[in-house]
């Protein structure tokens, strides 16, 4: 029987909110004890870790959080230097943080071929100069040897999240922007960095539009990274972009997760809700779907 311990994802309702504070409290008020710290609105007076003891919740640290008062994009592979410098800084702080809120793991996402402007993530992106592929998988991969140097020392993982590839995004047919995206990109990676404090947060709504606009079987991608999977992010969508809809019994994500090589990961719920009510009724049904 698997146990996979759910959370849910600030994300999933950030934008119903003015501030983290009054999202935390609304989330664990309505019964959320697993929380997923990802994207969120300002932390307005909120100090870290210290204040987070007020709610009563165990915690994940995830890519962009907290977003600082001066955006930008946190990119592993950047090949500009103060970019590259702030994002290590950025993940650096980031890792302390997990430890200290007693979280198994840091979770980040992958690097990125090019410089992009903060306000097209998620959507088509603005990009500069691109760079050649072999020289930010190398700066990628440097930054991951500082990152895992720093997790180790803390006693926690370092989780790495693919990144999605959707139609849009393509150039004459061709991923040239996103860092690893494909089963063989991950083979190489795992080859590198044999290092059990590395492991892969494995996004199945990410993967879905991933393999749909690059032509390869999702199984191939979860079988080359299986055995690194330290968590899933858990949301679905119809193939073509990445919509965080919830998932519903139907959805092939579940069949994934309930695989017996897959028994207590942590899930997080990064689905998309109005309300934190409708969070946590989902939360409840998936707990007692994944762990019947």
């Amino acid at each position: 029987m698997n146990r996979n311990l759910v959370y849910a994802s600030t994300a999933g309702v950030a934008h119903h909110f003015h501030a983290l504070p009054e999202l935390l409290a609304s989330l664990t008020g309505a019964g959320i004890d697993r929380i997923e710290l990802g994207w969120s609105p300002p932390l307005d007076g909120l100090v870290l870790p210290g204040d987070l003891g007020a709610f009563s919740a165990r915690w994940l640290v995830h890519n962009y959080f907290p977003a600082p008062a001066q955006p930008f994009v946190l990119n592993l592979a950047s090949q500009d230097p103060a970019t590259l410098r702030r994002s290590r800084d950025f993940c650096l702080g980031a890792i302390r943080l997990s430890a200290d809120l007693g979280a198994p793991f840091y979770s980040v996402h992958c690097g990125f071929l090019a410089e992009l402007e903060p306000g097209s993530l998620g959507r088509k992106l603005n990009y500069a100069e691109i760079c050649d592929y072999e020289r930010g998988y190398a700066t990628f991969l440097s930054s991951l040897q500082l990152l895992l140097a720093a997790a180790r020392a803390d006693g926690i993982r370092l989780l790495i999240e693919p990144n999605v590839v959707a139609p849009f995004n393509l150039i004459d047919n061709r991923n040239l922007l996103l860092l690893l995206a494909e089963p063989i990109e991950f083979s190489r990676l795992l080859s590198d960095l044999p290092d059990p404090h590395l492991g892969i947060l494995l996004d199945l709504g990410h993967l879905r539009v991933t393999a749909a606009t690059l032509g390869f079987a999702a199984v191939d991608f979860i079988d080359t990274v299986a055995p690194a999977v330290g968590a899933f992010h858990l949301h679905d969508n119809d193939g073509t972009t990445d919509q965080h809809l919830p998932v519903t019994p139907a959805s092939w994500t579940l069949d994934v997760i309930r695989q017996s090589r897959f028994d207590g990961l942590p899930v997080v719920n990064e689905a998309k809700f109005n309300e934190p009510a409708a969070m946590v009724e989902h939360c409840i049904w998936l707990k007692k779907y994944l762990n019947r």
